[in-house]
Order: structure tokens, then sequence, then C-alpha cells
């Protein structure tokens, strides 16, 4: 469990930010984990697993709502062109992994999830108010696989 109150304390560059939440940082994590573990039949294990992660809201900018001049007035000087940061935020999401592993002596295979509920939910989120939006890079989707492996 991680729990974090960030405050932005001073930014000589931007001052309207002081008071703001530290980008890139959320609010609150937890993860929970759970793994069952027993021999099937002579020398073959069964282990399965199931892994819970949860993220809370967080910032990808230090600017958060308020309107700041942006470079385009570069180009129109005395026009009033502001950028707005307000929705460079990810709402808090949660993930669930599973897997189930054979291992014997020489050999496993292992069948596995990763955001098998397919969460919905941004990684990344670049703003760029100059080029007239922002570069959104959403969360993986749920995937699926099997290892094998052998051992000599």
């Amino acid at each position: 469990m991680g729990i974090l109150d960030s405050e932005i304390k001073r930014n000589n560059h931007r001052p309207a930010t002081v008071g703001n939440e530290a980008p890139q940082a959320p609010d609150r994590t937890y993860n929970l984990g759970a793994q069952f573990e027993t021999e099937v039949s002579s020398g073959v294990n069964l282990t399965a697993r199931l892994d819970w992660q949860y993220v809370g809201e967080m910032a990808f900018h230090t600017l958060q709502g308020e309107p700041t001049p942006s470079i385009w007035q570069v180009f129109y000087p005395g026009a009033s062109i502001t950028q707005d940061f307000s929705k460079a935020k990810r709402d808090a999401y949660d993930t669930l992994n599973a897997r189930v592993s054979f291992d014997a002596e020489n050999w496993g295979v292992t069948i596995w999830g990763r955001n098998i509920t397919d969460e919905k939910y941004l990684e990344e989120v670049i703003p760029a108010p100059e080029f007239g939006g922002s570069f959104v890079h959403p969360g993986v989707k749920d995937s699926y696989g099997i290892d094998f492996n052998y051992r000599f």
C-alpha cells in the first residue's frame, strides 16, 4: 500500500502551479497477491497465483486547470490564447493478473493472463496544447499466453 499527499511548494518557472499535486505521482496504490501451491502428482507441482493492483488518480503535468499563456501568443501578439491542462489527469484504475504453472524436474508449463478484466486506462498523457491537444497513450489491454520451458 502506498499513500502520497503531494503538493508543489515552490516553482520559480511556473508560480501558478504552487499548491497543485506533483505530476506522475498517483495519490495511492494498493497491491495484493495470493498464491496456492500443491503437488498434483509425483514430481509435478501446481502453482496458481492472482495479483491485483490499484493505482489512484494522477496528474500528468504541473499545470492542473490554471489557464496560462501559450506559445501561440508569440505569433499573435496581443491575442489572449491560453492553454488548459485540466484534462491532463488519469482516473484511478485497477488490474488483475493471473497465472497457473505446472513444474516438474526438467520441464514447466505456465498459462498466464495480464489485465484479465481488460481495464481501460491511460498509461501516459503528454500535454501539448501548442499543438492543439495532447499525446495520449492508452494502457496495455488484456493479454494472455502460454510459456513452455525445458531444462537440460
